[in-house]
């Protein structure tokens, strides 16, 4: 007997040891690497964020129409407005498309898990640490302005962790968009959500450093007094940039994509032309870079050639993308499903956003510095959410094993829509009039206070929206029968996540993955009807 070898009796002692018990509830979840619980987290903390933020918009909103009588906030103003537009892109608007992402895309390319999965599930608590955080610190006396130093610093501190969660999180969904597709699926062939959060979650890596190379100035400057921004009281200025065009563009990227992934299902048919399909979600991201936009560095940029032209042309590769889809159709049937209108809303709202910020760079209007830029600004995250939505609403059967409402979603697209045109529209005039962006000392005049009025009820109506999401996905969670697990495919999907049962097994595919020929490996097209009828002739 050699010295490596085991005796027996170890041998059989091992054999027999008992398997170690699942673990259930709690422990689960904080200790989980599965990419399926770390998205659901995602998922249900992203939506709590979203109706603190719609709420904090409606107080912003009410305190808008005349601070002397509505005196909501009082002197922190300016502290709720940065924690609105903070938590509208880095607490809801990015954290819901990469919960979606964390959960759908390794289903999508044919992977077992996401790509470092105990990073994920450490940039998902790091993230959720830094946004209480980021609350907290507002909540007393931290922020921009703040009376409190210490507040003031864990502001700094916390946003930075929230960055650096968004920042891993991202990471791990690129890795698996590119290293882990199964074998035979081509970049090309990738699913277009996919392909969509790999254009996004680029853009999100040349972004996210810069805000945290800015927060590490600032805290420099509240640290120690060196006074590389200027005045601290004003280093929130430095920051701004990210909350409007060119780089607020960034948060919408996936919204694309998940029109294009629900398009052609619900129509029946394979989308043509789907290369340029991809191409418009590239040139799209491409044109929201706007690292290099920042105003409170140098305003210059407003008028240079490239501003205006890009934000004209960012609205081109939006109106090919749409009109691929609606070819689709023309082709196909148009079924009025509740995500189908969810993403076509997202889309409608982000193309006005597009043209408000088209108008915006025009010299002449003088429109920069007014509540023109907030509406656009607002327009953006809000199609954002409502593309994520859409997204929760198409995948409900493979996140929860359980449809959502087809009416609470028509209600939310309704609620949503509606809500955002009342918030923008108003302000968008109001701006036309000279309403500053940060005024809320403002003397009612030429109508402006029923304007501001008027977008307060558009900030009401975003409230219900959210309270609406959270209801359905709470209903369907406690009252409604799980999906049927022979199911695996209810939309009659053309992607490889509709191949494994909903919800998915431990490892995605119990059966193997199915081989990927085309980029739809589990549709067949049945042909142009009318061309076929044309031949027959």
């Amino acid at each position: 007997m050699t010295l490596t070898e085991a005796p027996p009796e170890a041998s059989t002692e091992a054999t027999d040891a008992p398997p170690r018990p699942e673990q259930r509830g709690l422990a689960a979840v904080l200790g989980t690497g599965d990419h399926k619980t770390i998205g659901r987290v995602w998922i249900g903390s992203a939506l709590l964020f979203l109706l603190v933020t719609v709420v904090t918009g409606a107080l912003v909103g009410f305190e808008r129409i005349d601070p002397a009588l509505a005196d909501v906030l009082g002197g922190d103003a300016l502290k709720v407005l940065a924690g609105y537009r903070i938590s509208s892109l880095f607490l809801v608007a990015i954290p819901l498309f990469l919960g979606i992402a964390t959960y759908i895309t390794p289903l999508q390319v044919g992977a077992p898990t996401i790509a470092f999965p105990r990073a994920a599930a450490a940039a998902m608590w790091t993230w959720m640490l830094g946004s209480g955080l980021v609350l907290a610190s507002l909540a007393l006396g931290g922020g921009p302005q703040g009376d409190e130093p210490d507040m003031v610093g864990l502001w700094f501190i916390s946003w930075g962790l929230v960055l650096a969660g968004l920042a891993l999180a991202t990471i791990c969904v690129l890795a698996t968009v590119i290293a882990l597709r199964t074998a035979d699926m081509t970049l090309d062939r990738a699913p277009l959500f996919s392909w969509s959060m790999l254009v996004a979650g680029t853009l999100w890596m040349v972004t996210l450093p810069v805000v945290g190379a800015s927060l590490l100035l600032g805290y420099l400057d509240h640290r120690y007094g060196q006074l590389l921004f200027g005045d601290p009281e004003s280093v929130y200025a430095y920051l701004a940039w990210v909350f409007d065009q060119p780089a607020a563009y960034i948060v919408a990227i996936p919204v694309l994509g998940v029109l294009a992934e629900i398009a052609p299902v619900v129509a029946g048919r394979e989308q043509r032309h789907r290369t340029a399909q991809m191409a418009a979600i590239a040139v799209f991201g491409v044109l929201a870079f706007g690292t290099w936009a920042q105003p409170a560095i140098s305003l210059e940029y407003v008028d240079s050639a490239l501003y205006i032209g890009m934000a004209f042309a960012i609205g081109i590769p939006v109106l090919a993308l749409l009109g691929g889809v609606l070819d689709t159709f023309r082709r196909g049937r148009f079924q009025a499903t509740a995500p189908l209108l969810l993403a076509f809303a997202a889309v409608d709202l982000l193309l006005l956003a597009i043209i408000g910020g088209a108008l915006l760079s025009i010299e002449s209007l003088d429109l920069f510095g007014t509540t023109w830029q907030t509406a656009q600004a607002d327009l953006i995250w809000i199609s954002a959410v409502t593309g994520a939505i859409a997204a929760l609403y198409w995948w409900a059967p493979k996140i929860w094993g359980r449809f959502l409402s087809n009416a609470s979603g028509n209600a939310v697209a309704v609620l949503l829509g509606l809500g955002a045109l009342l918030l923008a529209v108003p302000l968008a005039i109001a701006g036309a009039l000279d309403q500053p962006v940060a005024t809320f000392a403002l003397e009612a005049r030429d109508g402006v206070d029923v304007l501001n009025g008027l977008a307060a009820t558009g900030a009401v109506l975003l409230v219900l929206a959210a309270l609406t999401t959270g209801y359905a996905v709470t209903w369907a969670l406690s009252h409604r029968p799980a999906a049927d697990a022979d199911v695996a495919d209810p939309w009659g999907g053309h992607t490889l996540e509709w191949s494994t049962p909903s919800p998915p097994p431990s490892d995605n595919f119990d059966g193997g993955v199915q081989e990927v020929t085309s980029a739809t490996p589990i549709f067949e097209d049945p042909g142009d009807q009318d061309g076929d009828d044309e031949e027959s002739a």
